[in-house]
């Protein structure tokens, strides 16, 4: 298996593409840990992996300081240094810019980008001690792609992507690749088994397989990337549901 003897954490893995993300890497022969805020939700995505899973959950919220401190700390202590980074958490608000409210705002500001500045802070000093390590921040196609009605995600998943090329170039030559993902609009249906035709429905495991891809050893040199998996989401992004 292409991730056999590696750690991998994943935030916001108890719902949604997380859960996907985490099923992929499991099948990959990681081990994986996994975090959200929801007990009960975490608890699902358990019970749907392999019994013989290595994998872990935590209830933490990845915006508080002490939470993120706390969940590197167990996931270290059970499965050794954190190798692959899966910063999945995210938040999102449809809604014309001036019934924004500033709650709308801050909690996108900090689900979106905060958490990930938190995790990458806490993994990065034992990445760097061995020489190795990989993170991937899901973005999203309007961090790339701004547009109206979605002027918070627009903002912080470009902020995203920032942070992620900002690290990149400062870590890369130290071992550490660090890469975005800015999935389009994901169809929340299985993947049949013969997959989705080229410009067709993106589904969550067409995402999680890009991330898969860059948390193993053939994307050894790729890093600082901003990744689209559009499927076919028009890149104009012109209305709710894209």
């Amino acid at each position: 298996m292409k991730l056999a003897d590696t750690t991998a954490l994943v935030t916001g893995g108890g719902r949604g593409l997380g859960r996907v993300i985490v099923q992929a890497l499991v099948a990959a022969g990681a081990r994986v840990a996994f975090c959200g805020r929801t007990q009960e939700t975490l608890a699902e995505t358990l019970a749907g992996l392999p019994a013989d899973s290595a994998a872990h959950a935590v209830r933490a919220d990845v915006t508080k300081t002490e939470d993120v401190a706390r969940l590197v700390e167990e996931v270290t202590s059970r499965f050794g240094p954190i190798d692959v980074l899966v910063n999945n958490a995210g938040n999102f608000h449809y809604k014309p810019f001036l019934d924004h409210t500033a709650e709308d705002w801050d909690s996108s500001l900090a689900i979106n980008m905060t958490a990930s500045f938190l995790t990458c802070q806490a993994v990065l000093p034992a990445m760097l001690e061995r020489g190795s390590g990989r993170i991937v921040n899901i973005a999203s196609a309007y961090g790339v792609h701004p547009a109206g009605k979605v002027v918070a995600n627009s903002a912080s998943k470009a902020g995203l992507i920032g942070f992620s090329k900002a690290l990149a170039a400062e870590f890369k030559e130290q071992g550490i690749a660090i890469n975005a993902v800015c999935p389009g609009s994901i169809t929340t249906k299985q993947r049949p088994a013969e997959g989705s035709p080229v410009g067709q429905e993106l589904y969550p495991q067409d995402v999680a397989d890009v991330v898969v891809f860059l948390a193993g050893p053939g994307a050894n040199q790729i890093c600082g990337a901003a990744i689209e998996v559009m499927g076919k989401t028009d890149p104009v992004l012109k209305v709710r549901g894209w």
